[in-house]
């Protein structure tokens, strides 16, 4: 089994599926949202926090080398995999650097370590996101906070980028779903795809053991 990335629209449903995917698959979650909150609160000067017009292009770097860390370590070790879930963030730039560093630490490719989750809501309205927002927002996530205004714009800016992001999925050969309707059986239907590629590669593995070498 491969360590897994979603990335997606805000809202879109990312950390549900890293917590199902924990539950069922045993990987461990990486939360970006919190890696972004602490760099926005320690270091304001480099404009990474949530709400900075550049920060997707400020923290590529970062988390293309902390991902690839993390992938090494767990290859090494044979570890538990990890699923991260991504929304602030140029996949164009992630993966670049990705490809680059994978190919020094470990003469591998980014399809070869990660498995690759694309989620949209191509049919909703940004009214449609507010009302998600408003429903389901906790304590918790840092568009609690916003005010009316505020939430109108994100939600309006989060309809754009699920446009940039669907574009993006297909370019760079992601599992898409579309969780506009019925988002939870979407989500469960996931794991149910994931949970059989791990059943097949365990039987793939199983097979190769048992055959003979050719004489």
């Amino acid at each position: 089994m491969k360590n897994i990335l979603i990335w997606g629209p805000a809202r879109v449903g990312k950390t549900t599926l890293a917590k199902k995917l924990q539950n069922k698959l045993g990987h461990s979650i990486v939360c970006t949202d919190s890696l972004v909150t602490a760099f926005g609160q320690s270091f304001p000067q480099l404009e990474i926090g949530h709400g900075y017009p550049h920060v997707a292009m400020n923290f590529a770097p970062f988390i293309a080398q902390y991902l690839c860390v993390l992938a090494r370590k767990s290859k090494m070790l044979n570890g538990d995999k990890f699923v991260a879930a991504l929304t602030h963030f140029s996949v164009d730039d992630v993966f670049a650097k990705m490809e680059e560093l994978l190919h020094t630490l470990n003469s591998s490719k980014l399809h070869e370590e990660f498995t690759l989750i694309g989620l949209t809501y191509s049919h909703k309205s940004w009214e449609d996101i507010r009302r998600d927002v408003q429903t389901y927002d906790t304590a918790d996530d840092w568009t609690f906070q916003l005010t009316h205004n505020e939430l109108d714009a994100f939600c309006k800016g989060s309809v754009e980028h699920n446009k940039f992001f669907a574009k993006k999925f297909i370019e760079h050969n992601f599992e898409v779903y579309d969780v506009s309707y019925e988002r939870d059986l979407v989500l469960d239907k996931i794991v149910a795809d994931l949970l059989e590629t791990k059943k097949l590669g365990r039987v793939a593995t199983n097979l190769k053991g048992t055959c003979s070498p050719s004489a």
